[in-house]
């Protein structure tokens, strides 16, 4: 995973795949990036993949303030 600090507050991601369009996959409150881990291969031969963890859910646990 990648770390993309903005506002202070580090966000996890990672691109898989090069050729194709490109999805965002998110997942769904309290659940991270491995919630993808058995479709990204699949999704990957024919996509450019970007899975993002949601502020605070990430490798760091921690944030500085409530979402807003």
């Amino acid at each position: 995973m990648e770390t993309l600090v903005i506002d202070g507050n580090p966000i996890d991601y990672d691109v898989t795949g090069t050729t194709g369009p490109t999805l965002v996959l998110v997942s769904g409150w309290c659940q991270d990036h491995r919630l993808f881990d058995h479709v990204l291969p699949l999704l990957a031969e024919n996509h450019r993949v970007i899975r993002a963890d949601w502020r605070g859910h990430g490798a760091v646990r921690s944030v500085d303030a409530d979402f807003g």
